[in-house]
This record gives structure tokens, C-alpha cells and sequence, in this order.
């Protein structure tokens, strides 16, 4: 099974941007919740040598690397061992890094016309982001058009909505700030129970 097939299997992705104090704890508490999929972003200092670990420690997991916006952090994300890369928006030159090394890509878009560019370069799996500008209809709109696409919301996606937009065809969602509200806090037993609902939200 590839690593997109695992994702859409899973349909829940956990994006991480905590302080690198807090990433061990949060990331322990998300996997006991069952969380499987989680996106590490450049946003933590060091964030290669959390991926590393992260590997090491739960091996079942498939682990990305985030905020990916220049292809030396692409190339030293997937020599730390990120299964998948994710940019805020398509960046070519990460692009090239990814296929170079087949590796799936999942670039930012927004608009349409930002989607149907980003799947002419070779990206049939695209992230909607910030999906807080947006609501279900419109991916719901947007898979219409391009019924081939795989489409993953970010960005104000929580526990709340994910259903909304599973329902809507996305193949997976991306949530972060909700992990970073309870991680703030040391709110790990929070984080655990988020991720247990999120299981059954994905599961409908």
C-alpha cells in the first residue's frame, strides 16, 4: 500500500508546530489517541531530528514534513525519513526534489485554477489551504469539476467540521491548530481524547 493509500485510509492527519519541548509529549499522546499520519513542520527548530525520532519511536506511523518552501529542506526531510512532503502553496523546485526521489508532494492550493496547474505538474494529491476561507460546498464544487483530484483541507479544520468535509469527498484533513491549543496547555490527555473522536469521525 503507498503512502497516500495508507493516508485515505486513515483520513485524519495531525499537524504539528509546537515547541520542541512539548513535541515528544504531544506527538506520544496524539499516537495513543490513534493518531497515524502526522506532519511535522519546519516551524520547529531541528524539526529533521524530531522526524528521525518520531520514526524511530512509532514505527507504524507515517510521518511528512510540513511547511516545506525550498527544496534543500525537502531533500534533508526525506533524508531524515518523511514519507510524504507538504508545501503552504506549489513550489516547483520542491516538486522536483519529491519526484526525483519518489516521494508524494502535496502542494497548497486555493483556487481552481491554483489546483488544476499544481495536478498538470504531477501532483494528484493537493492540500486546500487555509480551508477556513472556504467551506465543504466548495470543495464539494470543486471535486465537480475535477472529479480525479485528491483533495486534503488545512487550516481550521477540528473535530468539529472534519465530518463536514469528509463528507464532502476530501480524501483526508489536516488539523493543527486544535493540537496546539491543548499542547499550550499540556493538555496531553486532551489531545489523546481528540484523537480517539477524530477515529470515529473517520470511521463514519
Amino acid at each position: 500500500m503507498s503512502v497516500i493509500e495508507k493516508i485515505k485510509n486513515h483520513k485524519i492527519v495531525g499537524v504539528f508546530r509546537e515547541d520542541p519541548q512539548l513535541i515528544a509529549d504531544t506527538l506520544k499522546a496524539s499516537f495513543q489517541g490513534g493518531l497515524r499520519v502526522m506532519e511535522l513542520t519546519f516551524s520547529i527548530a531541528d524539526v529533521c531530528t524530531h522526524i528521525e525520532a518520531t520514526k524511530a519511536k512509532h514505527g507504524e506511523a507515517i510521518i511528512g514534513a510540513g511547511t516545506v518552501l525550498n527544496p534543500q529542506d525537502a531533500a534533508n526531510a526525506i533524508k531524515a525519513g518523511a514519507d510524504f512532503i507538504v508545501s503552504p502553496i506549489f513550489i516547483t523546485a520542491v516538486n522536483k526534489v519529491c519526484r526525483d526521489n519518489n516521494i508524494s508532494y502535496i502542494p497548497g492550493t486555493m483556487t481552481l485554477q491554483e489546483m488544476f496547474h499544481a495536478y498538470n505538474e504531477g501532483c494528484q494529491n493537493l492540500k486546500l489551504f487555509p480551508a477556513n476561507n472556504f467551506s465543504a460546498s466548495y470543495l464539494k464544487t470543486a471535486l465537480s469539476l475535477f472529479p480525479h483530484y485528491s483533495i486534503m483541507p488545512t487550516g481550521g479544520v477540528n473535530a468539529s467540521n472534519a465530518g463536514e468535509w469528509l463528507e464532502a469527498g476530501a480524501f483526508a484533513v489536516g488539523i493543527g491548530s486544535e493540537i496546539n491549543k491543548l499542547a499550550v496547555k499540556k493538555d496531553f490527555d486532551g489531545i489523546e481524547h481528540m484523537f480517539k473522536t477524530l477515529a470515529g469521525v473517520a470511521n463514519v
